[in-house]
């Protein structure tokens, strides 16, 4: 969000929240008038037109929502991107193969079809 802000000129106030949850019940409810987050989960909400998806962080449209333009595009900002940062976390107390990383434990993993397919998609 401080970057978007810097990178317009808006003056905008971070609203610290519990997790994303929280924040985007904020959202719906109107307690906060924007948030920046990940795009996985909020299908339903957008579909519902509880709120409504802007411009996507990264440097140019994302095949999952090809329609939405990138934040560098809908605010004339050609530099503009922010990509996401993610990992695979697992608790402290985590043994044996799946210790030894992603891949060894994935191999015994069947990948459920939510995994797989474009949560987007029509």
């Amino acid at each position: 969000m401080s970057a978007f802000a810097a990178a317009t000129g808006i003056d905008i106030v971070h609203v610290p929240c519990k997790g994303a949850g929280t924040a985007i019940q904020d959202l719906i409810a109107g307690r906060v008038d924007m948030m920046v987050t990940g795009l996985l989960g909020l299908k339903d909400h957008i579909a519902a037109k509880r709120m409504i998806l802007l411009a996507t962080t990264g440097q140019s449209r994302t095949p999952a929502t090809p329609d939405v333009p990138s934040v560098s595009e809908a605010a004339g900002i050609p530099d503009y991107a922010v990509d996401s940062w993610q990992a695979i976390f697992a608790p402290a107390g985590l043994a044996g193969i799946h210790r030894q990383g992603p891949a060894p434990a994935g191999r015994h993993c069947r990948p459920h079809q939510e995994m797989t397919s474009n949560p987007f998609a029509e």
